[in-house]
């Protein structure tokens, strides 16, 4: 289980990876990691990872949809849904984060 020290060591190794391996390590590695906790039912931290991929990412929409997704299983329809939303703001053609609105 991710804590918040655990998190707060993750955001930093994250930041220090980045600005040395910046072409290797982006939006996308983060959210296969997220996408792997996902799958593994570790919502919680997945959650975090997501969140972290937003926070640097901030203007990707599909940041928005892996939060509305995980939130999603985690049974929480109205972060899901602010989620979704989000996404479909910054790219109304998305059409997944449409598919995933309306299944909600």
């Amino acid at each position: 289980m991710i804590n918040q020290n655990d998190m707060a060591a993750a955001q930093q190794l994250y930041k220090d990876l980045q600005k040395k391996y910046s072409q290797y390590i982006g939006e996308n590695q983060l959210r296969m990691f997220g996408q792997s906790l996902h799958n593994a039912k570790r919502l919680e931290e997945a959650e975090k990872i997501f969140q972290l991929n937003l926070k640097a990412y901030p203007s990707s929409s599909q940041c928005f949809v892996d939060l509305a997704e995980v939130y999603h299983s985690m049974g929480n329809v109205t972060s899901a849904m602010y989620y979704c939303r989000k996404a479909l703001e910054l790219e109304p053609e998305n059409m997944y984060a449409q598919f995933l609105f309306k299944s909600l």
